[in-house]
């Protein structure tokens, strides 16, 4: 029975030298290439929180802004791939997925269908973090550290996604649980249809998605800028600070987080799960 794979994420630091030794094995499904990325990525401080080998590869790690060099260097590389995409959370994950549940993250992803495609995507990761990859970049992703640093504890629900497909086009997206009558849809529709983002509401839920296509890469950075500004500056929405402002599990959790100890949260996120 695995150890260190299951349904909770670990973290690190609650881990012993021999215990990260047989943890980085399981995480990494004993494959060499994503077992050297892993410590790679630890070696120079950045802890992950997930990760896939094989087929659809990912690798999710903490976000830490005194990082943001080598985070910037690692999300350039991997959109310089066809088939690869960026998700950027500012509010963490599931409050029930572990106890960093609310520490913001960056998942560097891909379509690969074939280990050997996948392995050598990993190989070209490390190559990045030493400095060794003397490939030009595509796309710059400082802009969306940017919004990422402006949203954390904004308690939006907003994930910033950026992907490179296959036909080489560039897609950067804005995604959230966000009600039509709400101001943040106003301020978010206002903004972002200023830029000629399209918009995506689904038939069910409140989820809506804003997006903007190019294969033009320079266009995309310019997009990523722009858009990075245009949010930023035009921002004037009030913070909730108590549950009673808003039905979202994820945002009452953050808000409940700063005001109990770890003991109380714990037992008041049980409570909510019961009643759910």
């Amino acid at each position: 029975m695995s150890k260190y794979n299951n349904i909770k994420s670990i973290s690190i630091d609650s881990l012993t030298k021999e215990e990260l030794k047989d943890a980085i094995k399981e995480w990494s499904e004993n494959d060499e290439a994503m077992e050297k990325l892993l410590w790679a990525l630890y070696n120079n401080g950045i802890k992950t929180n997930g990760c896939h080998a094989g087929m659809n590869p990912y690798i999710g790690i903490d976000y830490n802004k005194k990082n943001n060099d080598i985070n910037v260097k690692l999300m350039n590389s991997m959109l310089n791939i066809k088939g690869s995409q960026l998700l950027i959370i500012p509010e963490g994950k599931n409050p029930l997925s572990g106890p960093d549940w609310y520490k913001p993250s960056i998942t560097l992803g891909s379509d690969a269908s074939y280990k050997d495609v996948a392995d050598e995507q990993f190989e070209s990761i490390i190559r990045t973090i030493n400095n060794e990859n003397k490939v030009q970049t595509l796309i710059d992703t400082s802009p969306i550290l940017d919004l990422l640093d402006f949203f954390i504890e904004k308690y939006t629900t907003i994930i910033f996604r950026i992907k490179h497909n296959n036909d080489d086009s560039f897609i950067f997206s804005i995604e959230g649980i966000v009600k039509e009558e709400s101001e943040l849809y106003k301020y978010f529709n206002t903004c972002l249809k200023k830029l000629n983002f399209t918009l995506i509401i689904p038939k069910i839920g409140h989820r809506k998605y804003w997006e903007y296509i190019t294969k033009d890469s320079k266009e995309m950075n310019k997009i990523l800028k722009d858009a990075s500004t245009l949010l930023i500056n035009n921002y004037s929405l009030k913070i909730p600070t108590s549950v009673d402002e808003t039905d979202l599990f994820s945002v009452k959790a953050h808000i409940m987080r700063k005001k109990l100890s770890e003991e109380e949260f714990q037992k008041w996120v049980e409570i909510e799960k019961n009643n759910k």
